[in-house]
């Protein structure tokens, strides 16, 4: 099944080993909200593009990126978890995508580092009262 655009914010992001052939990839969880306001994760695996920008620091948590191509894999779909002998949904679907080769990527940059000054507080002032004789 595609889906339409998925627009989020990386919430984490590691680097793997794939167990079959030992190859590197990157494991990316990115927070969203549907369209509904309903919160919900999608997590995904990329070896190539978006392993590349995070090995050279382009590519940081809570950047917001868009995946404008993807399959859904309903095997790896969560959205309830058995607990006493009960189903109870989650407050927060897991989806898992897959990204078919040519599948898009989309994010901003990070924003450059910027040295905070401290900033004076103006709230309170001192008022002049004049002195009467």
């Amino acid at each position: 099944m595609i889906g339409s655009d998925i627009v989020g914010n990386i919430s984490f992001m590691e680097i793997a080993l794939s167990k079959d052939t030992d190859t590197e990839f990157l494991a990316v969880t990115v927070n969203l909200t549907d369209t509904r306001g309903n919160p919900a994760v999608v997590t995904f695996n990329n070896g190539n593009g978006l392993l590349n920008l995070f090995k050279n620091k382009n590519l940081v948590v809570g950047q917001e990126l868009i995946i404008t191509r993807y399959a859904l894999d309903n095997s790896k779909t969560r959205t309830h978890y058995y607990k006493d002998g009960e189903f109870v949904a989650l407050k927060c679907p897991n989806y898992h995508i897959v990204i078919p080769a040519g599948g898009l990527y989309i994010g901003s940059k990070p924003l450059p580092k910027v040295k905070s000054e401290p900033v004076k507080d103006t709230t309170k002032k001192e008022r002049k009262v004049p002195a009467t004789v």
